[in-house]
């Protein structure tokens, strides 16, 4: 009975953290087969790291493109 408690406590804690995560970090998060809390912070982290990394690059390239526009 304590035993299961426990666990339902921990369902409710990574839940809670899921929902407090930006919705595109959250949504992969979903997709991976977790069980401890520390697995979804990792993964949670790995993935704002991805997403920082493309969002900078992707600025980076705009920035680019309007500092040398196409003539035609």
């Amino acid at each position: 009975m304590i035993q299961a408690n426990v666990e339902k406590d921990n369902e409710a804690i990574m839940a809670r953290f899921t929902n407090d995560l930006n919705h595109d970090i959250a949504h992969i998060v979903e997709l991976y087969h977790h069980v401890e809390l520390e697995e979804i912070v990792y993964i949670a982290i790995k993935m704002e790291k991805q997403l920082k990394w493309k969002m900078y690059h992707s600025t980076k390239r705009t920035i680019q493109n309007l500092g040398n526009p196409i003539k035609g």
